[in-house]
Order: structure tokens, then C-alpha cells, then sequence
């Protein structure tokens, strides 16, 4: 594959014929260069998508509960209504109430998770269920930083593609796919899957470092803009002439 072969990501925001998510995306622009963080500003991340096992839900909320509490973290999206059986939602209340995922794959933070440890992160973790587009971009608009921390992967993410459209900042998991597109976008913060230090402080990092998340979200619309499914269908042709 090479620098100019479109990456099969669904971009909807940025075709030339949607003016209104197209405005939407300008304002994303206008927020992102005139916010500055303090380490007293409120600061949302945010999972987008069906909750499913593979996205990384049990070090992400391992990684909420070492921030600090201006942190919150949306989960932006319910169970897939394909897949009943899926029981990563009660792994994820189950955490909630006792600060341990039901069937770990780390090992489980030291010390005690107490009554006000509990209260703490439940008041700062939302969970939406499903959401139309319009509720979906409104939460991607209000997000600081988005977080892609996939233990194994798709080879391609709606998800992901609709945070690189709107210009959102990302952290995502060194799997296949992501790599590939930070390689052809430098568009991503890339860190290993299962390490909630890890991601502690580069999302502490990202939050002090206004200048890198602003470069983050140019370069995730010129990514946007370059690698949509018309552009994929295009080549496609192209190489099938």
C-alpha cells in the first residue's frame, strides 16, 4: 500500500456535500485552537461505537480511576443488537461498583476500592446507549480526547473514522489498522493495549500539551479529507481498469 492508496475508513463529515456537519466541523476547529487546558479544567474523554469486548474498556476505567477527578470519561454507544449475548456492558457496571473487571486481563489496581471510591467513579463515567448522529457528533464535539485502546482489532473502524472527521485528538492501541493509519496520517498517539499507566499519563501529557492536541486535530481532518470511501471506490476502479 502506498502514501496515496485511500484507507478504508467511513468519513461521512467531510464529503463536499454535507454542509452541515461540514459547519459543524469548522466550529470543532474554532473550539480546538481557542481551548487550552489548566489542570483545573473539566476534561471529557470518550469511547465511541457498540460496546464490545475488544475496545479496551477495562484499562480505560483503570486508567479513570488513577486521573484526577475534573477527568470524566462517555461511554458513547450500547450493546450491538446483533450480539445479545455480549456481556462486556455488565463487565462495565460490574467495575463500577467494585472497581474490578469480572474476568481481568491485568492485574487489578493495589489497594482497597472503597464506598467513596465507588461514589467517585461512578459520578464521573456516563454511559449514553445507542445514540443517533446527531447525539453521537454533539458528544464528539464536546470531547477533549478520544480513546481507540483496542486489545485486537477490525481492519477498520467507523468508529475511529468518525473521530478523525471531527477532528478529534486520539489515543488508540498499537493494533494493525491503527498503526496504518498513523503511518499514513500522523493522526494518533499510539500506545500498547492493557496498560492503564501507560495511557494515565500520556492522557495527562495530552491534556497540558495544547500544541500537540492542536496538531493532532489538523492532521486528523487533512487524514479525513484525503481517505474517504468515495476516495477508496475511486481507487478501486482505478485499479481494476
Amino acid at each position: 500500500m502506498t502514501d496515496d492508496t485511500p484507507l478504508p475508513f467511513d468519513l461521512p463529515a467531510v464529503r463536499r456535500n454535507r454542509p452541515d456537519v461540514q459547519k459543524s466541523a469548522a466550529w470543532c476547529m474554532i473550539r480546538a485552537k481557542r481551548r487550552p487546558l489548566t489542570a483545573q479544567d473539566p476534561v471529557q474523554l470518550a469511547i465511541f461505537g457498540f460496546v464490545s469486548a475488544y475496545k479496551g474498556y477495562e484499562t480505560v476505567l483503570n486508567a479513570i480511576r488513577l486521573l484526577p477527578d475534573n477527568v470524566t470519561l462517555v461511554i458513547a454507544g450500547g450493546k450491538h443488537p446483533c450480539n445479545s449475548g455480549d456481556k462486556t456492558l455488565d463487565s462495565i457496571l460490574g467495575f463500577l461498583h467494585t472497581g474490578a473487571w469480572s474476568r481481568p486481563t491485568m492485574s487489578r489496581l493495589p489497594g482497597r476500592f472503597t464506598s467513596a471510591d465507588r461514589d467517585r467513579l461512578r459520578k464521573r463515567v456516563r454511559i449514553t446507549g445507542y445514540l443517533s448522529q446527531t447525539e453521537m457528533v454533539n458528544i464528539l464535539n464536546g470531547t477533549d480526547i478520544a480513546l481507540a485502546i483496542y486489545s485486537e482489532g477490525p481492519l477498520g473502524s467507523a468508529a475511529l473514522g468518525q473521530m478523525l472527521s471531527l477532528g478529534r485528538p486520539v489515543i488508540a492501541s498499537t493494533i494493525t489498522a491503527f498503526r496504518e493509519v498513523q503511518q499514513h496520517g500522523n493522526c494518533l498517539k499510539l500506545i500498547p493495549a492493557r496498560a492503564p499507566f501507560e495511557l494515565t499519563e500520556l492522557i495527562l501529557a495530552l491534556i497540558r500539551d495544547h500544541a500537540e492536541r492542536l496538531r493532532l486535530h489538523e492532521n486528523a481532518l487533512a487524514f479525513a479529507r484525503k481517505h474517504t470511501f468515495e476516495a477508496l471506490a475511486q481507487y478501486i476502479v482505478k485499479t481494476m481498469k
